[in-house]
């Protein structure tokens, strides 16, 4: 038969003594520890989710605004002056790039250099967009037909809409904006 510790107190009154064993403790810490690692993890992922959704939300927003500055110069394609029936005013495009005659006669480019989105307006090359891994335009006639990755000047006389299609990539995250922009010169109505 086992004792329990005894202890007197100040009056000489027997009294049990209280404590944890050592087993007792060695779990107790067992338990602390293992919901520690538990929580430490959760809190570890749950910043982890932040910062990708940071990183998303700020490539959203600046790819969105060099999308929209990039849509707002190509709907001001002028029309070629004399051209019968009406043609855009642009004088290349491929895959990547595009050029055009404005209405004061200078000439406008947009393009890839390596991963920087460039506006060329003829006073130099202004940088749009950093970290762009790809870049595709593509043409499309009056019918929504596709055109030609690198039209000829035939094929860009046809020309009434261009998609623009842009992918970022930053600390590992991807992130791919579209637009298709109706040229405004060429639209029905516009008095061309």
């Amino acid at each position: 038969m086992s004792h329990a510790p005894v202890r007197l107190d100040a009056g000489g009154v027997r009294q049990l003594a209280r404590g944890f064993t050592l087993v007792e403790v060695l779990c107790a810490l067992a338990i602390v520890a293992t919901i520690s690692v538990v929580s430490f993890r959760l809190i570890l992922e749950a910043s982890d989710q932040y910062t990708d959704t940071v990183v998303r939300a700020e490539a959203s927003s600046r790819m969105g605004s060099a999308l929209e500055r990039v849509a707002t110069q190509l709907r001001e394609i002028p029309v070629r002056s004399g051209s019968s029936p009406v043609a855009p005013n642009i004088t290349a495009m491929t895959e990547t790039s595009l050029s055009y005659v404005d209405a004061n006669g200078t000439t406008q480019s947009l393009g890839l250099s390596g991963t920087t989105l460039t506006w060329n307006d003829g006073a130099g090359a202004k940088e749009l967009l950093r970290d762009v891994t790809a870049l595709s335009l593509r043409a499309y006639d009056e019918s929504n037909a596709i055109l030609p990755a690198s039209p000829s000047a035939a094929q860009r006389d046809l020309v009434r809409r261009i998609q623009i299609t842009m992918t970022t990539t930053r600390q590992g995250v991807v992130e791919t904006l579209r637009t298709r922009v109706f040229l405004r010169a060429l639209a029905a109505g516009s008095g061309s």
